[in-house]
Parts: C-alpha cells; structure tokens; sequence
C-alpha cells in the first residue's frame, strides 16, 4: 500500500477501483460442441479475446470447444446451468423451438451467408414468438448465423438422380426432405458423428458446405463434392443461459450483445470466403474432386424448392403446430429481399462493413435493459 500511495492520491485510488473491478470479475464458461478450427468456433474466440477490455474487466471467458456440451446437448445443457452460453442447432430440437425451426426450415430461399445471417439475425430478435420459446427453455437469443451453401460431400461421386436412389445421406429439415424427394435415405446424425458413420461406412453421403471437408475433416473420407442449387442453413444460435443473462449489468449485456454481432459479422464473412476458397482451390489441390450435377438432377432440385415452398403452409402445421406460417413466410421473404439490397450496397468482403451494417439494423436496436430480462 506504502508503494501504491506514493504515487499519488488520483492515482492511488485509480488503481484501488481497477483492483477492486478485478477482484469481482465474472468468469463466464463458453461451450461449443466443435473444434477450435472451425469457422463458427471462431465466434466465442473472438468474444473471449476482446471481453474483458471490453467490460473494463468486469467480465472473462473460458472456451469449451467440443468438450463440455456436444451440439444435441446443447439446448438442455444451457437451461441446466453447465454452461453460461452456448452455440445451439434448433435443427436437433424441433419440439422445444417450433418458431425457430419454422425460419430455420426455410433453408432454400437463399444462397449468401452474409444475406441469410442478416436476415435470420433480424426476424429472430423481432419475433416475440421466438424469443419467448427461449427463455421458456432457459436461454435468452444473442445471434444467429447462417451457413454458405449446402453440397454433396460423398464418399463416391454423386452427380446424378440414379446415382442417389437408395444412398444413406445425413441431413434434416429441408434438406432432408429433399434426399427422399430424389430418392436418397435420410439419415439423422449429429455433425458430431458424421466422420465416423462416413469412414465406417454406415453413411454414402452428406449435406453440408464445402467448408466442412476441413473444418470437421470430412475431406479425410469424402474425396467428392456435387455443386447444387440447395440453400443455406439458417440455424446457427447463440444463446445465454437466462440466468446469467439476467446477473449480468445493462452495460454488461449492451457489451455482450455488441461483441456477439461483431463476431456474427465476423465469421459469417470468413465462411462464405473459405467455402468460396475450397470450392475454386484448395479442395482441388488436395485431390478432392469438385463436380457438377446433371441437368436433370438440378431440374428435379428446382422443382423440390418450388413444390417444398407451396407445401409449407401444411408441413409448419403437421410439423410444428403453426396455423399462421403463411405470413411469417412473408415476412422472412421481405427480410431476404431488403438484406440482399444491403449487402449489395456494401463490399460483402469487408468485415468492418458489414459489422456496421449488422449493427446499425439489428444489434444496435435491442435494448440492452429489458432484452431476455
């Protein structure tokens, strides 16, 4: 103390408070049910680097990455407290989050991440319905991201409507009903199980974007990959659990929610650029051998998405319930459409661009004071 003092009153006190902050702080526990490689581990990397400067260290993270919650673990284990925040698939939770998969089944309307994360990212944060599903399953919504474009990664190559008949392909929600449309198998695995089913051969194929053939290794056992008109995957959540959400200050929440969409921004444009890397190189270069599908194969797709699309209506009320799909369809579509006008008016490129552009439509708008409280 003797030290402290002689540097000044100011001073001393200075040091006295920031001593005192630090003594408080909040160790969060982030977990992740993948790899620290992958893009969308990227999100709580950049969270976790930037948290306590940004609390004025108030607040601190530890990072889980594949270890204290798988993906299917996700949702109950963030209502169970094992984690304060966490990435979950509403893909794998189809009865707990009904109005979220409602969006997140309308995978086939786009094909740019940075278009389909803005647009997700704004209906869910405007969707009473969705944020209220998620605090009844003890989380509160903080972002939501999308992939690129989903493809064929297969074990043998698959360019053709017979050479699909009878294969065992993982997918789910549209994408799923699109491997029976053209007469595949429909297999549900967690992204988790994936590599093994594919090596042991349990599994011909896999929907997923071409990232996936590095980010969860498939190119390992995948050497093929079919470029298809399929759509995004709208579903990648970030959640707290409630309770340390509603622990947390208004200044810390206003952190939370602005250091979530700098990093929505920021992994969503490093997805759409490695998938466009793997796709025009690197996949390539490492013998995997990217192939394109038959016309008749893209016609059968096209006609899916146009019937899938008149078809939902009937499927969101035998799936999940929803009487009213037709006009949150509507309003997903407009989403789409004014996202697309956005993007394209910005360098979809920079990261810096779109994290303001993120900002100023969406994050900068939800009130820190009363959001999941």
């Amino acid at each position: 103390m003797k030290y402290f003092w002689k540097l000044g009153p100011a001073v001393f006190c200075f040091i006295v408070s920031n001593l005192s902050l630090a003594a408080e702080a909040k160790e969060l526990s982030f977990a992740i049910g993948l790899p620290p490689t992958h893009t969308w581990s990227k999100t709580y990397t950049y969270v976790d680097e930037h948290i306590e400067q940004r609390t004025g260290g108030t607040l601190s993270a530890e990072v889980y990455y594949g270890s204290l919650l798988n993906l299917k673990q996700s949702l109950t284990g963030l209502r169970d407290g094992i984690a304060d925040a966490a990435m979950l698939v509403p893909g794998y939770h189809p009865a707990e989050l009904p109005q979220t998969n409602l969006i997140v089944d309308l995978a086939m309307l786009g094909k740019n991440a940075t278009v389909l994360s803005g647009a997700v990212s704004e209906y869910m944060f405007t969707c009473p319905e969705c944020l209220a599903e998620s605090e009844a399953n003890g989380s509160v919504f903080v972002a939501m991201t999308a992939n690129a474009p989903y493809m064929l990664l297969t074990v043998e190559p698959m360019t053709t409507v017979e050479s699909l008949k009878g294969k065992k392909i993982r997918s789910f929600s549209a994408f799923g009903r699109w491997v029976e449309y053209v007469g595949g198998i429909k297999m549900s695995l967690s992204a988790n199980d994936i590599y093994d089913a594919l090596s042991r051969g349990t599994l011909d194929a896999n929907l997923h974007p071409a990232t996936e053939l590095y980010n969860l290794n498939f190119g390992d056992v995948a050497k093929y990959v079919t470029r298809l008109p399929l759509g995004t995957y709208n579903g990648n959540e970030f959640n707290f659990n409630i309770e340390t959400w509603r622990s947390l200050t208004t200044d810390q929440r206003r952190h939370m929610l602005d250091l979530f969409a700098e990093a929505a921004a920021l992994t969503t444009v490093e997805f759409q650029r490695f998938n466009d890397e793997v796709l025009d190189e690197k996949a390539q270069e490492d013998g995997i051998e990217v192939l394109d599908p038959s016309p008749e194969l893209v016609a059968l797709t096209e006609r899916f998405i146009r019937e899938d699309l008149a078809n939902f209506d009937q499927m969101a009320k035998d799936n999940y319930g929803i009487q009213d799909s037709e006009q949150r369809v509507t309003r997903f579509r407009s989403l789409i459409g004014k996202w697309r006008e956005l993007i394209a008016s910005i360098d979809a490129n920079d990261v810096q661009a779109v994290t303001t552009l993120y900002k100023e439509e969406i994050w900068n708008k939800v009130d820190a004071a009363t959001h999941g409280m």
